[in-house]
């Protein structure tokens, strides 16, 4: 049989749709209570609105009615204040639409707030440029002269100069709003006519000695120590002197495009590098590939040349001549440099030779001291490759100088010591300095005459050695 609980929940579940309805009623009843206090509040949000709308009406109307130019800065709050409030009115004014079309009432219709925000923008534009126009003015005229862009002022006040006039245009037949734009383009006009100082003077060319150089000119003393102002050069009556400004204008512009000339230059080296290469198995390196740096140089020498040389270069003319010893020397430093290289490449494998250091003591002690310092420059250039680096290196040009000089002694011994050898044996005339060390070179190996008999006697291709290779058998 089914159990007493379950007996009892089948009865119980004959109530539910009698219970299930009473719920629903309830629901509804809490919904239309709820729904009317949402209606009253939106009527009361409503009620405020229409209060604020009249409020922001007069203040409009206020707006309309202003015509002192001068006056702008002290309304200043009370306009944004008015921009505001239209703003937050149209945020306020979709809230009431929303909940109007979600409660099934009848949307109202708020096209005076679109008339009366259209109605506000131009005398908001207007008043927001003479506003703002006066502003930047002010800090114009009393900020500081190191602060200011002439680029960035010129294109406000031009572009603020056409406006004004569109506006003088689209206010014609309502005097108040025109007044005040005539007002502000006259205001604009006035500042116009302290462009040519600003472009002459805010500019990072214009350095503190051009001051020095215009208040001598001009015979004024002017203190230095605070930040000058265009207000104060204009109380000093400037205008009457653009001439004197322009031309020391112009003279820090040439000066300013030469020192940034020289800057490029320095900032071209700062990443120039000597190439070097492992050479053969000497355990050491030669220079590579300086075809860059040789280039680099010849054209920067002629430019700092040519800064050297012009009339503008006294403020920085010690720098300049610093940097021409500098590329100068780099140009004497590599010089030497190759034709050490040059050398050494020829002498290396002749002195690695017993034979040539024992036939000639003095050279081989020369060579010696050359080869030494090759590795150690070389071994130092490969650690820190920088042109400029290596340029700083203590003594460089002139152990390359010394160098040179020893090499060219060894060089000279050289020769000497192979005329002798020709002079006692006049067939090593037909051979060359190179043919005749091979020969040289190798005193214990008498076949190392072999590739050059053809040269040193005619009708003997070679000739052929005992077994102990002392002594000729046959031709």
């Amino acid at each position: 049989g089914v159990d007493k609980v379950t007996v009892e929940k089948a009865f119980k579940s004959f109530a539910w749709p009698l219970q299930i309805q009473i719920d629903v009623c309830d629901s509804e009843r809490s919904l239309d209570t709820q729904k009317q206090k949402f209606m009253d509040k939106l009527e009361q949000e409503k009620a405020d609105f229409e209060k604020d709308m009249m409020r922001y009406e007069e203040d409009l109307e206020w707006l309309k009615g202003l015509n002192d130019y001068s006056v702008g800065k002290k309304h200043e709050t009370k306009i944004d204040a008015l921009k505001d409030n239209l703003d937050q009115a149209k945020v306020r004014v979709q809230s009431f639409m929303d909940r109007e079309k979600l409660f099934n009432t009848q949307v109202s219709d708020y096209a005076e707030l679109d008339e009366m925000m259209e109605s506000f923008e131009p005398y908001y534009k207007l008043w927001t440029s003479a506003i703002g126009f006066k502003h930047s003015e002010e800090e114009w005229l009393n900020g500081s002269l190191s602060r200011l862009n002439a680029q960035e002022i010129d294109q406000v006040v031009e572009d603020q100069y056409k406006e004004s006039y569109k506006m003088f245009k689209q206010f014609e037949g309502n005097n108040h709003p025109q007044g005040v734009a005539k007002d502000l383009r006259d205001d604009i006009g006035s500042f116009r006519k302290n462009m040519p100082v600003i472009h002459a003077i805010c500019q990072e060319a214009f350095q503190p000695m051009h001051y020095i150089m215009l208040f001598d000119e001009l015979d004024t003393d002017m203190d230095m120590e605070d930040q000058l102002t265009l207000q104060q050069l204009l109380d000093m009556g400037i205008l009457q002197h653009i001439e004197v400004v322009e031309r020391i204008s112009a003279e820090a512009q040439k000066q300013h495009g030469l020192k940034t000339t020289l800057a490029a230059m320095k900032k071209e080296w700062k990443p120039m590098q000597f190439g070097t290469m492992a050479y053969k198995n000497t355990g050491t390196y030669v220079v590579k590939g300086v075809d860059e740096v040789q280039t680099l140089l010849d054209d920067h020498i002629v430019k700092t040349q040519s800064i050297r040389g012009s009339p503008f270069v006294k403020p920085i003319e010690k720098e300049v001549k610093d940097w021409e010893a500098k590329l100068l020397y780099i140009q004497d430093l590599l010089e030497q440099w190759l034709e050490c290289q040059r050398s050494w490449l020829y002498l290396e494998p002749i002195f690695s030779s017993d034979d040539i250091q024992r036939q000639l003591p003095n050279e081989a002690k020369r060579f010696t001291s050359v080869n030494t310092h090759w590795r150690q420059t070389m071994e130092a250039v490969c650690e820190s490759p920088n042109v400029l680096d290596v340029s700083e290196m203590e003594g460089l040009l002139g152990n390359f100088v010394l160098a040179n000089q020893k090499l060219e002694l060894i060089q000279k011994g050289l020769n000497d010591y192979l005329e002798t050898k020709r002079a006692a044996f006049p067939r090593f005339y037909f051979l060359s300095n190179d043919e005749l060390l091979m020969i040289i070179s190798q005193t214990k190996d008498p076949t190392a005459v072999q590739p050059h008999m053809g040269k040193c006697f005619e009708g003997i291709n070679r000739v052929r050695f005992n077994e102990s290779n002392e002594i000729i058998e046959a031709m």
